[in-house]
């Protein structure tokens, strides 16, 4: 999912007018997928999917590349998450299930006579985040270094992460209160750290 004016400096070899009409031949296409975020009461964003109708081996790949650019663990809900954020697609656990069954072995996936191209190595581990047991999904004997999982409380930047709650808090001022947020996930630049916000109640006259 990216930033539809993110997209577009992309594509700085488009006007605009010829951007706008290759988004609008996408969306009628199916190829794409709009949808709009409100933040606040003071400005919206609107955001580009792909849009998929069948999970292939090739969405997986693609997703767990992006987890590894970002330096993040493949675990089951961040895998989930991604195919969410990127294709637009939520799936339920029996979809899932069925989906890491495929993963374990690929091999039962044939598309015009040939086997799939793809393996991957589905590993049980613990997640210090949720404190269960999970699943790592990664590409055939292929790992990375990544920071989501082992964060230490020394690791925190905490000034900055006191600027970043008072920016929730003036950011969200007139109909939301601030209640609940985690530390950051790791000490990188690319991280993120969940909250929680509650509607006011409106004050009786």
């Amino acid at each position: 999912m990216l930033e539809l004016n993110e997209l577009e400096k992309a594509f700085d070899n488009l006007t605009p007018d010829q951007f706008k009409q290759a988004i609008q031949e996408g969306e009628k296409k199916e190829l794409i997928m709009l949808s709009k975020r409100q933040l606040g009461t003071r400005t919206s964003q609107t955001f580009v999917s792909l849009r998929v109708k069948v999970i292939s081996l090739d969405c997986v790949q693609w997703i767990l590349k992006s987890l590894e650019r970002d330096a993040m663990t493949p675990v089951e809900k961040a895998v989930q998450s991604r195919f969410k954020e990127s294709f637009a697609v939520k799936m339920g656990v029996c979809e899932w299930n069925k989906l890491l069954e495929v993963l374990r072995n690929p091999k039962l996936v044939v598309k015009d006579g040939k086997k799939s191209e793809y393996e991957f190595d589905v590993i049980e581990i613990y997640d210090t985040i949720s404190d269960s047991k999970t699943y790592s999904i990664y590409p055939k004997g292929h790992r990375w270094l990544s920071f989501d999982m082992a964060l230490k409380p020394s690791d925190i930047d905490q000034e900055l992460f006191k600027e970043f709650v008072s920016f929730l808090e003036f950011y969200f001022p007139m109909y939301l209160s601030l209640i609940h947020i985690s530390e950051p996930t790791r000490p990188l630049y690319i991280s993120y750290a969940v909250f929680c916000l509650k509607k006011k109640k409106k004050k009786k006259k």
